[in-house]
């Protein structure tokens, strides 16, 4: 997808010298931070300096088989002290020549709070100053997850969320069958990240089952069925706290929705809530997302008990 305003951005911090050797992409889930990350990994190795995504380097990262770039992505599951040790040796080999200009020996890392504490230790010294000729390329949708002496490290780029306009374009391309009205709802839904409407469409069997499970846990049983229904989804779906508690919150609008006779995605037949209930549930997903802003919790009997305990 486009996000040319930021490509130009970065082309002329590259074309001066400026492009920083640490850099961290932050944003949501599903806004192409991977894709554009490599795209920064590409500047100094294509063969126009402009990225240009056709040459043989380009092509090469794109396809992540580049030599002289190294990419720790989601299938490397947790990062450890091995993974630490890899960048070093990686880093350590000198730049093969390309075409007869020299680029970056690159680190691109996808979903960078995968990293244990005991590994991002072994890389504090190597991202404080790296070596010349280096270039660290991460991605994070978890900003509250890194630990303060990572951030004063890296130089921090927010990628916002495509205009909707395009948004729209490129998913009625991939979804030609999807009315557009129900594209923009979902992305409405999805803090406008065409990645995670995608997701959600791949898997939309899957996603209307854990809605309906949700929604069952809304209306029905008592605090400890309540109790008892998170904890099965959570094994089941094995979601961060954040993004579970961000869709119950997705359930609860729409039961507010209907009730209150607005459009809803969920219209609701059966099944009354006592207002304080859903006060209830609104304060213990405001503790859920803030806690997990700054822990790797999972939702559990115990947060909320104590949630409901602070009451």
């Amino acid at each position: 997808m486009g996000y040319e305003t930021h490509k130009q951005l970065f082309k002329r911090l590259f074309a001066k010298g400026w492009l920083p050797p640490v850099l961290m992409l932050e944003g949501p889930e599903g806004m192409g931070k991977k894709t554009f990350a490599d795209w920064v990994a590409s500047l100094s190795w294509c063969e126009t300096h402009e990225a240009c995504g056709g040459c043989d380097p380009c092509r090469q990262i794109a396809a992540h088989e580049h030599e002289d770039l190294l990419w720790l992505d989601e299938d490397s599951g947790t990062l450890k002290l091995k993974d630490a040790d890899l960048i070093h040796e990686h880093l350590s080999l000198r730049a093969a020549d390309c075409g007869g200009n020299t680029g970056f020996r690159t680190v691109v890392v996808y979903d960078f709070e995968r990293f244990g504490v005991q590994a991002l230790n072994r890389l504090l010294k190597v991202i404080e100053e790296p070596p010349k000729g280096t270039l660290f390329v991460f991605t994070t949708a978890h900003k509250g997850y890194l630990l303060p002496t990572i951030l004063s490290r890296v130089s921090l780029f927010r990628l916002m969320p495509p205009a909707i306009e395009e948004s729209l374009r490129w998913l009625t391309k991939r979804f030609p069958e999807v009315a557009k009205e129900r594209l923009l709802e979902l992305l409405e839904r999805h803090a406008l990240a065409p990645g995670q409407v995608v997701r959600y469409l791949e898997h939309e069997g899957e996603q209307c089952q854990l809605e309906e499970e949700l929604f069952k846990i809304l209306l029905e049983g008592t605090w400890a069925d309540k109790l008892h229904g998170i904890e099965s989804v959570v094994k089941q779906t094995k979601r961060p706290a954040f993004d579970l508690a961000q869709r119950f919150e997705f359930i609860l609008n729409q039961y507010y929705k209907s009730k209150l006779g607005l459009p809803s995605s969920r219209p609701v037949s059966q099944g009354e809530v006592d207002p304080r209930v859903i006060r209830q549930w609104r304060f213990l997903l405001r503790r859920v997302k803030t806690m997990s802003g700054v822990e790797k919790i999972n939702l559990n009997s115990q947060l909320f008990l104590e949630s409901l305990a602070i009451q």
